[in-house]
């Protein structure tokens, strides 16, 4: 068994009917509609390094994520987390980026490039709404040992998705926080009122987890 300081567990995405909780019908006429479910892309890593919208590695995804709009369609896309490698508290990874930078400034601008391109990409190829949880990669990839780098910049690694998935870049604030009928989107109190959310979308209620944490 692995000895780690934090519980090795995938988010994940729950998918639940509101008709079966809040009364919510539908007629049989009812328009249909669908959502693309996007998981272990891991297609993100290299926008760590090179961010923007000039890059081959841009166009590439681009161009393939454009075709699942075309070809499948989607209200919207939830990836159930592992969007990008993300060692990015490694030595190896300080020797292609930043190397001058300490592990926290390396891990926390990595994850703004990473994820702030990302969310233009998915938006530009027609997806306004994506839903992303926090998956083992998105936390610098297991296994996590006590005292060691990683394990120190964990709080980074949170902040760069928070800030660049989480949040809106035209106004600054937080997103997903309408309620879902009296009860709090997000788990407000708790270590992960930041990275964990529902969110309704007609009669769908989407629930991602951040499944992680510190144990003593």
């Amino acid at each position: 068994m692995m000895k780690n300081t934090i519980r090795i567990a995938y988010s994940f995405v729950y998918l639940l009917q509101l008709s079966l909780f809040f009364g919510v019908s539908q007629s049989a006429d009812a328009d249909e509609w669908s959502f693309i479910v996007l998981a272990d892309w891991h297609g993100a890593e290299r926008f760590a390094i090179f961010p923007g919208e000039i890059t081959t590695n841009w166009y590439d995804n681009l161009d393939q994520i454009k075709n699942l709009k075309q070809t499948y369609g989607g209200d919207l896309i939830i990836l159930p987390g592992d969007t990008n490698n993300g060692k990015w508290d490694t030595e190896e990874f300080a020797e292609k980026f930043e190397p001058k930078l300490t592990v926290k400034q390396r891990v926390l601008q990595a994850g703004r490039n990473c994820y702030g391109t990302m969310r233009n990409l998915f938006r530009e190829a027609g997806y306004e709404t994506i839903l992303v949880a926090v998956g083992d990669h998105e936390l610098g990839g297991n296994a996590w040992i006590p005292n060691t780098s990683k394990v120190e910049a964990l709080n980074k690694f949170r902040l760069g998705f928070v800030k660049e998935l989480n949040t809106d870049p035209a106004t600054g604030e937080e997103m997903f926080t309408k309620p879902i009928g009296s009860v709090p989107s997000k788990p407000h109190g708790t270590p992960f009122r930041r990275t964990s959310y529902a969110h309704q979308h007609k009669s769908v209620l989407f629930i991602t987890v951040d499944a992680f944490y510190k144990k003593p």
